[in-house]
């Protein structure tokens, strides 16, 4: 499934609900994109390169094919993919990895600019930034463990141990 959406004249489109592409593209041009809901199965265009405006909105399995810049919370959900030579630019907004396997990947060489922004990934402990993903600019990278993970658990185990006098 393909969708275009042009903004023109200044205006914007938001998409509230979710779009399943299965391999296909949503395309916007002429305005920002609002996201509230979740795109998935497919890839991001973004040729005049208007803002990405999301609120806590979701890409789950998204191939970013222009360089888009974005405000407010963006959720990536299993892999989010950024093709040769685009940068997200977060800004002072936030990219969050938030499922397991959560991941930031690259088909080549790929920039995430922030500007005090925030990279959190709390993908059940295995959030991944990949080969030729460059973060650079002013920010956090934050890593969540969650409950339940190996680590968590030692560390539980840990403290009945001590407290047993061992």
């Amino acid at each position: 499934m393909s969708v275009n959406f042009n903004a023109g004249g200044g205006g914007s489109a938001t998409v509230a609900g979710t779009i399943d592409m299965q391999g296909g593209t949503v395309s916007y041009s002429g305005g920002p994109l609002g996201l509230t809901g979740t795109l998935k199965n497919g890839t991001l265009s973004n040729p005049g390169g208007a803002a990405l405006n999301s609120s806590s909105g979701t890409l789950d399995n998204i191939t970013l094919s222009g360089t888009t810049a974005t405000t407010g919370v963006l959720q990536g959900q299993q892999h989010t993919h950024a093709r040769d030579g685009v940068t997200l630019n977060i800004g002072s907004g936030q990219l969050r990895l938030t499922t397991a396997p959560g991941a930031l990947a690259s088909l080549g060489n790929s920039t995430v600019q922030m500007s005090s922004g925030l990279l959190y990934v709390a993908g059940g402990g295995t959030g991944t930034i990949g080969v030729g993903v460059t973060v650079q600019g002013t920010g956090t990278i934050k890593l969540v463990l969650c409950r339940g993970q190996p680590r968590d658990r030692q560390q539980r185990h840990d403290r009945r141990e001590r407290g047993r006098g061992r």
